[in-house]
């Protein structure tokens, strides 16, 4: 089958693609960029598909990067960016479910598209904007439906990865799985087992930022795809939440729920679809109490390490899972909050909670609800205020510096100290973050530290100042 396009091609793309072209071999825009353009979206990669052979194609530009000869490919430098120019090949067996054992180059463009995971994705554009879909892409996007090129079995035992990958499109796009594909899911999705887990912990993620995360992670636990790379997620599918306010979702729908509230970052839509992860090892019904979200944050820690996240990201999800049932702080600890919390990490523990509070509330009777709501709100404003008062969010904020200790008397780590004691004194209370007070409470420190020195040379008991904390 071919078409036509309207297809706004990069120049630099256009450049590569003429300078084959001029040398007499043929040159086709491939993969997700001719279904980009197709669906009217913004392409993100350009990636060239050519019958020159990768050593001819390095003698036609003037840089080139080998990343991949064996399998093909040459990327060409242009204006300071990288464009992938791959022969046509044809893929001998894939023995470690991930490579080919070996590749045939190939002369014609639909070989080379016959080797590709799914219809959408099997397409080619040549540089007037002419598709060529050999199997029925264009009207599979107007179906929207993923659609396997082939065999789904084989395109799968190829690579098991592209099962997550056809929930991930189907998540992306809207789109809904063919039938085969389902069954040829659920018949080997225990092949994910031999993927690593920072290619699975990629589309987890891409599927979680995904407008689409609802259906794509459904149709993953349906299809058995969980189970073997989150089976977490399947632990509290069959989870709910007992009593008043018992929500007719199970817990994992309810995760996703609030996933698909919260802002689409990785660290508030994995925060939110791990964040009530430790009901699965309660019972089998489960009771909302601020215990579970410290056995929610062991889980997620858990579950992050295996997937390989960054320990900052780590830190930051666990943080926001272990504190979101905290909606009852006093001022005094919403200062000490704030203060060890960066801006962003803030922002992202209100986006949790507030769609957490109103996920939840979705069951509860008028006035369940509004006890719910109402200190979710408080805190809220709490926090915020927290960040506008003037309090001390660093030592760097206080209202003395160093210099001025030492016209107090303070000397050496003296210094370092008090700036301790007094950064705790202004987090419980602000008010105290003045020159005035603090020089008054350098000047009591230093004759508390006199004191103890005398104390310690008499044997005499010294006396303490009060740091003012509260808690």
């Amino acid at each position: 089958m071919t078409a036509q396009i309207k297809a706004k091609i990069p120049e630099d793309v256009k450049q590569v693609m003429n300078t084959l072209i001029s040398n007499g071999y043929e040159a086709y825009v491939v993969g997700g960029a001719v279904r980009d353009c197709i669906m009217r979206n913004t392409p993100h990669d350009w990636d060239i598909a050519t019958n020159a052979q990768p050593g001819h194609t390095r003698l036609l530009f003037d840089r080139t990067i080998d990343t991949g000869l064996k399998h093909g490919t040459v990327v060409a430098m242009v204006n300071g960016e990288g464009y992938e120019i791959t022969t046509y090949r044809i893929d001998g067996d894939y023995s470690d479910g991930r490579h080919p054992d070996s590749v045939e180059f190939a002369s014609h463009i639909e070989d080379d598209l016959s080797r590709r995971d799914f219809t959408i994705n099997a397409m080619a554009m040549d540089i007037d904007g002419n598709i060529v879909d050999p199997f029925g892409g264009i009207e599979d996007i107007e179906k929207k439906v993923i659609r396997c090129v082939g065999d789904p079995n084989k395109r799968f035992a190829e690579d098991a990865l592209r099962m997550l990958r056809a929930v991930r499109f189907e998540a992306k796009f809207g789109f809904t799985l063919a039938d085969n594909i389902r069954v040829s899911i659920a018949n080997n999705a225990c092949n994910l087992c031999n993927v690593s887990y920072e290619r699975i912990e990629d589309e987890l993620t891409k599927m979680l930022l995904t407008n689409g995360l609802r259906k794509g992670f459904m149709d993953a636990y349906k299809c058995g795809i969980t189970k073997v790379v989150l089976p977490e997620f399947d632990a509290i599918m069959d989870v709910y939440l007992k009593g008043p306010g018992g929500s007719s979702e199970s817990i994992g729908e309810h995760s996703l729920s609030v996933a698909e509230k919260v802002e689409a970052n990785i660290v508030c839509r994995w925060a939110a679809l791990l964040h009530d992860m430790g009901f699965a090892l309660s019972s089998s019904t489960g009771d909302r109490s601020v215990l579970h979200a410290a056995k929610s944050a062991g889980m997620a820690e858990s579950v992050l390490h295996r997937l390989k996240f960054s320990n900052k990201d780590i830190s930051d999800i666990t943080d926001i899972i272990r504190h979101h049932e905290d909606r009852n702080m006093e001022m005094a600890d919403v200062r000490f909050f704030v203060a060890s919390r960066d801006h962003e990490l803030l922002g992202n523990y209100v986006n949790l909670i507030r769609s957490d509070t109103v996920t939840h509330s979705k069951s509860l009777s008028m006035s369940d609800m509004k006890a719910v709501i109402d200190p979710c709100r408080k805190l809220m404003h709490d926090i915020y205020l927290c960040m506008r008062d003037g309090t001390a969010i660093t030592k760097h904020d206080l209202a003395i510096d160093g210099r001025q200790l030492m016209e107090v008397g303070l000397e050496g780590k003296e210094i370092g100290e008090f700036n301790e004691l007094a950064y705790r004194a202004c987090l419980a209370n602000p008010e105290y973050n003045s020159r005035q007070i603090l020089t008054a409470m350098a000047e009591a420190f230093l004759k508390e530290k006199r004191a103890l020195t005398e104390a310690t040379r008499t044997g005499d008991e010294p006396v303490c100042i009060d740091d003012g904390d509260e808690r």
